[in-house]
């Protein structure tokens, strides 16, 4: 058994560092990406089975070019490793099982898939991300998307933003209501661990003139990277190696003869506290510590450098080091 992890980083240097070095053991290779608009230095880590990708992209939050930079990632993985499976993790993300129970896990599971899922129709959250034109991947390039109102950018930025919003408002007033069926949508987290058939499949789909629609319908959505992947997997016979995955069911909740689901499917291998009164979601602290090992699973998000060191160092010495 060998896993191949795919990780995309911007920030946190100091939890990436830690994360690589608890990651990258025997059995297991890992792609890296570095975002274009962060200074590489900190974030080196000199280790054989490490591959740094060499294009660096300035990857755009809630935007396609998250999406574009994760298949070539996995395009990359492809060739770089002989992995059996493959798992896609953000930098500030940190494992609090060590890799052999991982690999365990993974045997056993005979080459079925984690990912979670939702179908996206009317009466669900996330179906707004894809049944209204969200321009994001021209805005970010003027504001921070998760400050818009932020009156420290600069004037000609704001002024950037503001236009872009008003050609997405008259896009949705003029243009509306978007065909969101011409294939079944599916959302759900990018935290998914895929076996190597699944990876390949969706590598060759993404570069296909069969995925062109699909691709050019959600460079105009939001949240892109949670989407393309369970749409792509899910439409395909390789919807049969995921596990949890009921085809009666959603097929029922595209015919309307059943409601939307109340929340995705998980079957992620993440330990995630999306408690309200917290960040959405919640920064990892040592008082978190006693959840990450009674939840079983075997990675946690997110850590930050500012706050989430100790509980690092005690993840290591208490949940990683047997």
């Amino acid at each position: 058994m060998k896993i191949c992890f795919v990780v995309l980083a911007h920030h946190q240097p100091q939890v990436f560092q830690k994360l690589i070095r608890n990651i990258s053991t025997r059995e297991v290779d890992v792609v890296v990406h570095i975002d274009s608009a962060a200074s590489i230095e900190p974030f080196r880590y000199s280790a054989s089975n490490v591959h740094y990708m060499a294009r660096r992209r300035r990857v755009r939050w809630a935007s396609w070019s998250l999406t574009e930079v994760i298949i070539e990632g996995l395009a990359i993985a492809l060739n770089f490793s002989d992995a059996n499976y493959f798992i896609y993790l953000a930098g500030t993300d940190f494992p609090i099982r060590p890799n052999a129970e991982l690999m365990d896990l993974l045997r056993d599971s005979h080459g079925q898939n984690f990912l979670n899922y939702y179908p996206l129709v009317p009466g669900i959250w996330g179906h707004a991300l894809v049944a209204r034109y969200r321009l994001n991947e021209i805005k970010s390039r003027f504001i921070d998307l998760r400050r818009p109102n932020d009156v420290s950018a600069p004037a000609w930025r704001r002024l950037g933003g503001t236009l872009v919003s008003k050609i997405e408002t008259t896009l949705n007033a003029r243009c509306m209501p978007r065909n969101t069926r011409f294939t079944n949508l599916y959302s759900g987290s990018s935290r998914w661990c895929l076996n190597r058939e699944t990876i390949e499949y969706i590598v060759d789909f993404y570069r296909s003139s069969e995925s062109r629609k699909l691709r050019r319908y959600l460079w105009s959505c939001a949240n892109s990277d949670e989407i393309f992947v369970q749409t792509a997997v899910l439409n395909s016979p390789l919807k049969n190696q995921c596990i949890g995955f009921d085809e009666a069911a959603a097929q029922d909740i595209f015919a309307g003869r059943q409601p939307p689901m109340p929340d995705e499917k998980r079957v992620y291998l993440h330990y995630i506290d999306w408690d309200p009164a917290r960040e959405d979601p919640a920064v990892m602290v040592e008082r978190d510590l006693s959840m990450m090992r009674q939840s079983r699973k075997y990675f946690a998000c997110k850590f930050l450098d500012s706050q989430s060191l100790p509980v690092i160092n005690m993840i290591e010495s208490e949940l990683l080091s047997g």
